[in-house]
């Protein structure tokens, strides 16, 4: 009789591990970035939505702050955004990103 119970337990438990496996995949994936003109990301710095800014050439990769929605646009930043950002202790890091932690870039 304690058999099936331990059983059932042991079934509980992968099942809930399962469960977490798949949350932390889902949550951890990365999602598409998708394009933006450069004038939207000139309105989201100057409402201080930006977290976090890439440049790599004249593609400038973009991080929201909040939702950590991420976009890219293509342009180049001149001495007015720079500052701005700065003024609003936005990163701005030139060259290519670093892997992910799930080993993506």
């Amino acid at each position: 009789m304690e058999q099936p119970k331990k059983r059932k337990t042991l079934l509980v438990w992968l099942l809930l591990l399962a469960a977490c496996v798949v949350a932390f995949t889902l949550l951890n994936s990365d999602r598409p970035i998708r394009f933006r003109e450069f004038y939207e990301f000139h309105r989201d710095v100057g409402a201080l939505r930006v977290e976090e800014v890439r440049v790599v050439g004249n593609r400038i990769t973009v991080t929201l702050r909040g939702s950590g929605e991420r976009y890219y646009t293509l342009g180049a930043l001149n001495e007015e955004m720079m500052m701005s950002l700065s003024e609003q202790g936005v990163p701005v890091h030139q060259g290519k990103s670093p892997p992910s932690r799930n080993g993506r870039s």
